[in-house]
């Protein structure tokens, strides 16, 4: 989707209430609890079976003009995952952990600045946030990922009330400095 098709999408929200809000906000806190935590199986119940999850590749050009994915110039995404593919990388990241990885690092996930919307037949929200994550490896190599995302939800029968079937993560960064992503925004 095309910053303007993004503008136009957001031009048929509305905010929601500040119960629906809040309700955004605490799930929002769990989730963080269980990345930190590297709890997939109980994060998985916030992923909708048909989730969308990607990162497209971000460059800064010379007329400082921030452009993403495919129209970076270097081939898309850092990751473009379905439901499928995240159940891999979680059963890999429970059984097989990687030497950046042993002993597992300390995580810690912040999200701010959520602003949540809702389409006009109430079945969509969109929540934008900014998130920074913090993972600190071996006593000595600490990084730091800040950036924002653009999540797509819909109430769900699950315990947390919500499912999440979109996520866009955009980093600050144009690139990992840590070298691995053995972890999840």
């Amino acid at each position: 989707m095309t910053q303007t098709q993004k503008s136009q999408a957001a031009a048929n929200m509305t905010l929601v209430s500040a119960d629906v809000y809040y309700e955004l906000v605490q799930f929002y806190n769990m989730e963080a609890r269980l990345l930190d935590g590297f709890n997939y199986p109980e994060w998985n119940k916030m992923l909708a079976d048909d989730i969308h999850y990607y990162q497209p590749v971000r460059a800064v050009t010379y007329d400082n003009q921030m452009r993403e994915g495919y129209n970076a110039g270097y081939g898309g995404y850092v990751f473009d995952e379905d439901k499928e593919r995240m159940e891999i990388r979680f059963k890999k990241f429970e059984t097989e952990l990687g030497v950046s990885d042993n002993p597992r690092p300390l995580m810690r996930h912040m999200v701010s600045n959520i602003t949540a919307t809702v389409s006009e037949d109430g079945n969509e929200y969109e929540v934008v946030s900014y998130f920074m994550v913090q993972r600190f490896r071996h006593n000595r190599y600490q990084d730091f990922y800040t950036g924002q995302r653009t999540d797509k939800l819909r109430r769900a029968s699950n315990e947390y009330g919500w499912e999440i079937y979109d996520r866009e993560i955009l980093l600050d960064q144009t690139q990992f400095i840590g070298g691995t992503t053995s972890f999840f925004f």
